[in-house]
Parts: C-alpha cells; structure tokens; sequence
C-alpha cells in the first residue's frame, strides 16, 4: 500500500523560488519518518474553479511507502504554509507507471502583467491617433456634399 498526496503551490512565489519551496517540503517529508518513492517536480497548471482566488497553481505530487499517521504527518508538514492553498492525500495499491504527459508551458504573472501593459499602450495608441480625426457628423455632411455634386449633373 501507498499514498500519494498531489500539493497545490501557489503561483504568487517567484517562479525561480518553487523549486527550492519543493525541496524544502520534501526534506520535512523525509524529516518526519516517511519514506518517499516517487516525487512529480512541479509545473504551472490551470484550475478548473478558483481555489483560494486563484486561478492557476502549481501542481506537485509525492508517493509515499504506507507508514503509521502519514496524512497526520503530511497535514503537520503543510499547516501554516501559506504557499501551499491546498493538498489531498489518498492511498493507492501500487505505485503508477510512468508515461510521458505534454503539459502546455504556462506564462508566469510577470509574462501575463507585460502583456497586459503592452495591450493598454497599443490602446492609448489608438486613441490618440483618432483623436485627429473627423465625427461621423462631420463625414455626413461631407459625403452629402459629394452625392448632390455628382446627382446634379
């Protein structure tokens, strides 16, 4: 018998600090008496709804040999670590077999705050570059003008 326990880190840490966050869990892990089998390093994922006001998160997981109190160990380990908004431990028969798994590469809160900057300037951009130009008032009454000219001949 086995557990597996799946961590969701949030993405308000900097993204070069996660890692050092998740060696950090796993020496507690050791630390406490359990003996860790496989570890999943973690990788930016989307949430299907909102968890503690967040939409995206880390997504990292533990396999771990059956021992005496895991999930009480585990919750010690998490309780009071603000980083981690939310964890789940399940026991699992057997340890899952390896298999390759494409994860989209997910834009950090840096990359998506540029974006948003860049997009508000193109939008002031827009705005001043119409400002010279005509009302739809004004083009009304030049396009009149033209239509009785040309109707007059």
């Amino acid at each position: 018998m086995f557990y597996e326990t799946t961590f969701l880190i949030s993405l308000n840490i900097d993204q070069s600090k996660i890692f050092d966050v998740w060696a950090e869990i796993m020496e507690k892990v050791k630390a406490a008496g359990l003996s860790i089998q496989k570890d999943n390093k973690p990788y930016a994922r989307s949430l299907s709804y909102p968890i503690a006001k967040q939409r995206k998160a880390y997504v990292a997981t533990l396999f771990m040999e059956e021992g005496e109190g895991v999930a009480k160990k585990i919750q010690e380990i998490v309780a009071g670590r603000e980083e981690i908004i939310r964890h789940l431990t399940t026991s699992i028969a057997h340890l899952p077999k390896p298999r390759l798994v494409t994860r989209p590469v997910m834009k950090t809160q840096k990359e998506e705050a540029e974006r948003e900057t860049k997009r508000s300037r193109d939008m002031a951009e827009v705005q001043k570059s119409s400002q010279g130009q005509a009302t739809i008032e004004e083009v009304d009454k030049k396009l009149q003008e033209i239509l009785d000219d040309k109707l007059s001949f």
